[in-house]
C-alpha cells in the first residue's frame, strides 16, 4: 500500500516538474526558447524519459493501491 502511494506520488511529481520546467522556458508569446539546437534536443530527449518514466510509476502506483486494497482481510 505504502509502494503504491510512493510511486503515485513521485510519478504526479514527476509530471508536474517536467510540466513547469515547460512552462518557464515559454516567452511572453508561448514560444519555448532554447539557446542551441542541441540544447533543445536534449532537454526534450530528457523530459520525454522523464514524462514515461513518471506516467509508469502513476501506473504502477494505482495498480498497487488496488491490489493492496483487494486482498483479503
Amino acid at each position: 500500500m505504502i509502494t503504491g502511494v510512493l510511486f503515485l506520488l513521485f510519478g504526479v511529481l514527476g509530471l508536474y516538474l517536467v510540466s513547469r520546467r515547460q512552462f518557464y522556458r515559454r516567452n511572453v508569446a508561448g514560444v519555448e526558447e532554447f539557446s542551441s539546437h542541441s540544447a533543445m534536443i536534449g532537454a526534450r530527449l530528457l523530459e520525454k524519459v522523464i514524462r514515461i518514466a513518471s506516467w509508469l510509476l502513476v501506473v504502477f502506483g494505482i495498480i498497487a493501491v488496488i491490489a493492496a486494497y483487494s486482498r483479503p482481510a
